[in-house]
């Protein structure tokens, strides 16, 4: 939901064309594509909660740049900060389950529930 909402917003209240608004959602989302591993990296540091809560953390300060920065710097910076935060929570997402969950082997059922979930959003 976050890619069309982003491109509408950009088109129609940022005044960008859509040209422009799909480049700047591509430039941040290949910025995003650096964070995977270092949310590998942090949840084995940390832990996956923190690193869940940074991602949601960062997606949150995307949403205020889109708001309050204008132009490509507003556009480029909230796509990249907010790439950063989803793949940090993505990154941590079964990492954090695991955690909550009993080691008796049960995680399937869990992770299918997840992905359910997120197929129908």
């Amino acid at each position: 939901m976050y890619l069309p909402v982003a491109a509408l917003f950009l088109i129609q209240v940022r005044g960008f064309s859509v040209t422009d608004a799909g480049l700047a959602l591509g430039i941040g989302a290949g910025v995003g594509l650096l964070f995977p591993v270092l949310a590998g990296t942090l949840v084995d540091r940390v832990g996956p909660r923190r690193v869940i809560g940074t991602g949601q953390l960062l997606r949150a300060i995307a949403m205020l740049v889109y708001l309050l920065v204008p132009g490509w710097p507003g556009a480029i910076a909230g796509s990249a900060i907010c790439a950063a935060g989803m793949q940090l929570h993505y990154g941590s997402l079964y990492a954090f389950l695991t955690a909550l969950r009993p080691s008796d082997g049960s995680h399937d059922a869990q992770f299918a529930r997840v992905e359910m979930v997120r197929s129908a959003g």
